[in-house]
């Protein structure tokens, strides 16, 4: 009976089509990543990935290029830091129409980076769980990665309907939703960095990185968590430091 029940659930895991692990990602993670140890096929999710994002973007488009606007004159309007730089009015105008434009286009292009982001997560968790003794390959790795960025993605669609409905482009899903905005705060910082849906994302990573690789989805939870805590501890260090010496510069930060 138990020789006909693993053959049932083989047979189940080949046969979970592409959209059908989209859907149980978020219901069903441990199936899908069955599947995925199978046939670690990832083209449809991460065509799914950056379409979602880009018409995600769509909706934003203005509000961000107003914020933009607002930010770059903040800094590039300063006298400080026109003098510290040099530079005239007319100068400093058409610096921030240039970083405006720049910004629309990053705004339709950025999802296109995600692919390297996840490809950096790979190799970094690849080489880890490789260590661990784990039995994965690099690419049962990208897909378990892939696949549990679509919770991301989810994430943003919360994030989008927030800004929408406020107006205002720094919404967050973060931690940082607890304290007062403060990019000189090292604590903010970190908080922001704890994304509610991207912790759940790198959790449900932890476990397909179990399944793929073999591993104790205890030792695959420790492992996963702490590099996502220290990576987010680091991010936060220099985007503090950047906030500080801007403020010391030019009195302002962004």
């Amino acid at each position: 009976m138990e020789t006909i029940n693993a053959c049932e659930l083989e047979q189940a895991t080949k046969e979970m089509g592409a959209f059908k692990r989209i859907i149980n990602i978020f219901m069903e993670p441990s199936k899908v990543f069955k599947s995925v140890a199978q046939k670690p096929k990832v083209l449809i999710p991460i065509i799914f990935i950056i379409l979602g994002f880009i018409l995600l973007a769509v909706p934003k488009v203005s509000l961000m290029e107003e914020y933009t606007r607002q930010t770059y004159e903040k800094l590039y309007g300063s006298e400080q830091f026109m003098k510290t730089q040099k530079i005239t009015k007319e100068q400093a105008n058409a610096s921030i129409e240039q970083t405006v434009g720049f910004s629309k286009i990053m705004t339709f292009v950025g999802p296109f980076f995600i692919l390297i982001m996840i490809l950096i997560q790979t190799l970094v968790f690849f080489g880890l769980f490789k260590l661990l003794k784990g039995a994965g390959t690099f690419m049962q790795t990208f897909a378990v990665l892939t696949y549990s960025y679509l919770i991301s993605l989810l994430g943003e669609v919360v994030r989008t309907i927030n800004v929408i409905i406020s107006g205002n482009v720094e919404v967050t899903n973060s931690l940082a939703l607890l304290i007062p905005s403060d990019k000189t705060n090292y604590l903010f910082n970190f908080l922001n960095g704890l994304d509610l849906f991207g912790l759940w994302a790198f959790l449900v990573a932890a476990l397909g990185l179990s399944v793929v690789h073999k591993v104790s989805s205890k030792k695959a939870y420790v492992w996963v968590m702490l590099l996502c805590i220290v990576f987010v501890a680091i991010s936060a260090a220099i985007t503090t430091l950047q906030a500080v010496n801007m403020y010391k510069q030019f009195g302002i930060t962004l």
